[in-house]
């Protein structure tokens, strides 16, 4: 996803802590609030029906019996926990959908308002270092770090097509597929109830 942008680097497999992407300097990332404006950004097609599914892309997720055909590209990720459903699917694909959203109008604020507290630490202690970069905090370090990226580019993140959304507890993988990458993946935290992007971009599988 934005690590077609960023450049990111990390992993989000289960065994691997809470933080960064694959592909250059720094970590990946999601948000929450499901609004009417999220039905918009993508499909609204999805395999269930559901509006709130909606709000992250299509949704092409197969449940359970989908998970043979991903293992083949997602790995041990594919039957991470168990497939999302109902309010908390709902809330994992909005949280991501806001998060991608905030990332593709370049509202930098409201995009770090949808990252996990450990990846905005990471982007403070990043800024810190930096030289030349206006501004502090997680929004300045994230707008330094995008903000060069077309416009084109950061709205087409949002076009997802979600493959499965499986969840752990307080950790969540939404797999899908974008126009950038074609076997996609992106952790998400839940932080006091809430879920939030745990990495600052996406990455492709394998």
């Amino acid at each position: 996803m934005l690590v077609a942008i960023a450049g990111c680097g990390g992993s989000t497999r289960p065994s691997s802590a809470p933080a960064t992407t694959s592909s250059a300097t720094t970590s990946p990332a999601t948000t929450s609030s499901a609004s009417a404006s999220g039905a918009t950004a993508g499909s609204a097609t999805t395999s269930s029906g559901s509006a709130s599914s909606a709000t992250a892309g299509r949704d092409r997720s197969t449940g359970a019996a989908g998970t043979a055909p991903l293992a083949r590209y997602y790995g041990s990720i594919a039957t991470f926990g168990s497939e999302a459903s109902g309010s908390e699917r709902a809330a994992v694909l909005a949280a991501l959908h806001s998060y991608l959203s905030a990332i593709a109008a370049g509202n930098w604020g409201a995009a770090c308002e949808q990252l996990s507290t450990p990846i905005q630490h990471q982007l403070e202690l990043l800024l810190a270092h930096a030289k030349g970069v206006r501004g502090r905090g997680c929004s300045a370090a994230l707008g330094a770090l995008l903000a060069h990226a077309p416009g084109s580019l950061r709205r087409q993140q949002v076009q997802l097509n979600v493959l499965a959304v499986r969840v752990n507890s307080d950790r969540a993988f939404v797999l899908y597929r974008s126009p950038q990458l074609p076997h996609a993946m992106i952790s998400m935290l839940r932080e006091a109830g809430r879920w939030r992007a745990g990495v600052l971009a996406g990455s492709n599988a394998g």
